[in-house]
């Protein structure tokens, strides 16, 4: 069966995989069919009576292209004879042809959106006319291929209208967002660093005035001599313990004087990075010692 359509485009193993198919199926007198359907599963050639010239689906722009089999250096430095890269000569190409700097070629818009955005805009905010938030072929929904860049959508103009204006609104309060959400990490992280600043300090002292101190939040609430017999320890205990007890401060302005505490026990651990070893948390000061 297989050799009766020697005429056929499907190379011999997929007519001999139609013929398994239609002797499976009891339909041997349609092979023809299960050959059709086969060959109209491949690549051919189709007329485009659609009117729209650059179709998705029909492989958009058609390109003509008869060269001769052969190898080529796709990733070959002739200058070298080392590796390179394949991006390198249409990459160049294509640069040259936008006047850009640099250029890269890949196989959809979706991935060129994607990678440009990514390059240029990761951890930033990028406005989109809500006309554009649209599903296209494969499945692929615009918003979530932006997003994959690293990037905020901010949606702009109406589904059917989007004008110039709408975009230079998005962009102006844009930096103001930007530089609102930067303060509100800037403080994020500097209350972080400050919980950080929450132990107890033992100081080895120069002469035998061995001290421990109780810090929390960068500031000193407690000042002792080195707790060392157990009648020593038991009190510090309780101090301890009854600053574990209290209530989180709330968050609200600080005064200078505490902020200039704060900031010189960062200076301290910043520029003696040994003492933290002499550091331990408030829990090893419940008893457990």
């Amino acid at each position: 069966m297989a050799r009766s359509r020697a005429d056929s485009v499907l190379p011999h193993p997929l007519l001999v995989d139609a013929a398994r198919a239609a002797i499976r199926d009891g339909a041997h007198e349609r092979f023809d069919e299960y050959v059709t359907t086969a060959e109209r599963n491949l690549l051919t050639r189709v007329v485009n009576a659609t009117g729209v010239l650059l179709h998705t689906n029909m492989g958009r722009a058609p390109l003509a292209i008869e060269r001769a089999a052969g190898y080529s250096n796709l990733e070959l430095d002739l200058q070298t004879g080392e590796r390179g890269s394949r991006q390198d000569r249409a990459g160049a190409l294509l640069a040259r042809a936008c006047g850009a700097e640099a250029a890269i070629v890949v196989n959809n818009c979706a991935a060129a959106v994607m990678l440009g955005l990514a390059a240029v805009a990761r951890g930033g905010a990028v406005p989109v006319s809500r006309g554009e938030l649209v599903e296209i072929g494969g499945g692929f929904r615009v918003p979530e291929v932006l997003e994959q860049s690293g990037c905020r959508l901010i949606e702009v103009g109406t589904t059917n209208r989007t004008r110039i204006g709408d975009f230079e609104r998005a962009l102006h309060w844009r930096g103001k967002f930007e530089a609102l959400e930067w303060l509100i990490a800037s403080l994020a992280r500097a209350r972080a660093a400050t919980e950080a600043l929450t132990f107890v300090y033992r100081d080895p002292g120069a002469r035998g005035d061995a001290r421990a101190y109780l810090i929390v939040r960068g500031e000193v609430r407690a000042c002792y001599p080195d707790p060392v017999t157990p009648l020593e320890r038991e009190a510090f205990e309780a101090v301890v313990a009854e600053e574990r007890s209290r209530p989180a401060e709330p968050v609200g302005r600080i005064d200078p004087e505490r902020l200039h505490q704060r900031l010189l026990i960062m200076s301290w651990f910043r520029t003696h990075p040994d003492a933290w070893r002499r550091t331990a948390p408030l829990e090893s000061w419940q008893g457990t010692e």
